[in-house]
């Protein structure tokens, strides 16, 4: 067997081009919030459906056991209809909790909690994803106690929660939520305190990142933070994105921030927090004029989704080994510069890529069954590595270390 070694100490950048359309038949999907209806342009531009209100526990049920479903079966159905990812917005939050919990034992409360996802699961059982927990860090619930507590892992009642909803909720993917991460106000540890008391319990299936107030966050700082984050193993989404600002400056920061998170390997979904102009949360956010005209900002986005490549951040696997595939790359992450990659069948094409999807080397191994990759001047951090031979490719994500 014929040992190759090679220094990834000159890049090859390789930029995609940018230009148009909605994320229909990409891997990533691109969605968006509705109201009590789904507007008429809804279907122009997004994939993906996430209830902005009403799937939030005090708008479903605003009386004890009288249950508004209304808004949030026009958002499921028009999902079904569609093909769309449908992702509940949420179980557990203090900010829109029921008003009539406070007046409850803490035994009750428990109770209620359990009536309402069982009810919601029962009734939208094609759920794809649930935000299980919104805000855990920076808005824990006042009736936590019914949930555990703090507890001996400071975050029980976290656990409790995904608990129930793997219960009630089988088939849909687990999420938590939380805001200022992406903005460094929050600590990205501490977030993955959390997510890791529940990985480690099986509990939950990707973590949710908002988007809000992160007009300031700068390319690079915006990657290191999902870079961090992606440590955890697990996808990440970027659940309520949404930039203020004037024409050109919000056309700024969608340049400069949109392509990081879109390209990001660990990244599998981006939803947006509205889009009509006067239906916003935050007002100057809109993409969508309320005549219909679109905004700079929307006429880049079309075109940059459409016209950017999805390879490599398809289907990725993340691990040592494709046991499918007789494919090994070890150790990782990488350490003391080195990676070896080892296929049964051959190895053919071999690039490295940034979460940027620039190129850093593409070398040809001439069917070799291994090779060995030195990794010295490459930055710690996230990359993929692509091995194609013999029309086939096999993708895996990479982490390197010092």
């Amino acid at each position: 067997m014929r040992l190759i070694v090679i220094t990834l100490g000159i890049l090859l950048l390789l930029t995609y081009p940018v230009s148009a359309q909605l994320a229909v038949n990409k891997c990533k999907f691109l969605g968006n919030v509705v109201g009590n209806s789904v507007p008429a342009s809804f279907d122009q531009y997004w994939n993906q459906i996430t209830p902005e209100n009403a799937g939030k526990w005090g708008e479903a049920e605003p009386q004890r056991d009288a249950m508004n479903w209304a808004p949030l079966d026009a958002a499921y159905n028009h999902a079904l209809a569609k093909g769309y990812i449908f992702k509940q917005h949420t179980f557990i939050w203090e900010q829109q909790k029921p008003g009539w919990l406070a007046g409850l034992s803490a035994a009750e409360q428990l109770e209620e909690i359990e009536e309402w996802m069982e009810a919601f699961c029962s009734r939208y059982p094609a759920t794809d994803m649930i935000e299980v927990v919104n805000e855990p860090l920076n808005a824990p619930p006042t009736f936590a106690p019914a949930l555990g507590g703090a507890g001996s892992t400071g975050y029980d009642w976290v656990i409790k929660a995904f608990e129930l909803a793997r219960n009630y909720c089988p088939d849909a993917k687990l999420l938590i939520n939380e805001y200022n991460i992406l903005n460094g106000f929050t600590s990205t540890q501490s977030y993955l305190q959390v997510v890791n008391l529940l990985k480690d319990r099986g509990l939950i299936d990707g973590i949710g990142l908002q988007g809000h107030s992160i007009e300031e966050t700068t390319a690079s700082e915006l990657k290191s933070r999902l870079d961090a984050m992606a440590t955890a193993g697990l996808p990440l989404y970027i659940t309520e994105y949404d930039v203020r600002g004037t024409d050109n400056k919000q056309l700024d920061i969608y340049r400069n921030q949109f392509p990081v998170m879109w390209a990001h390997p660990a990244v599998e979904g981006i939803t947006l927090w509205g889009y009509i102009q006067g239906q916003m949360w935050r007002d100057e956010a809109h993409l969508l004029r309320a005549g219909g005209t679109e905004r700079p900002a929307l006429v880049w986005l079309k075109d940059f989704v459409e016209n950017t490549p999805d390879e490599p951040y398809c289907d990725l696997v993340t691990g040592v080994e494709g046991e499918e595939s007789g494919l090994r790359l070890y150790p990782n992450p990488a350490v003391d510069h080195l990676v070896r990659v080892e296929r049964t069948d051959g190895i053919g094409t071999v690039k490295i890529i940034d979460t940027l999807g620039h190129v850093l080397t593409s070398v040809d191994a001439r069917g070799e069954t291994s090779i060995t990759l030195d990794l010295d001047g490459v930055a710690p951090g996230l990359y993929v590595v692509t091995i194609t031979h013999v029309g086939k490719t096999l993708t895996r994500k990479l982490w390197v270390e010092r």
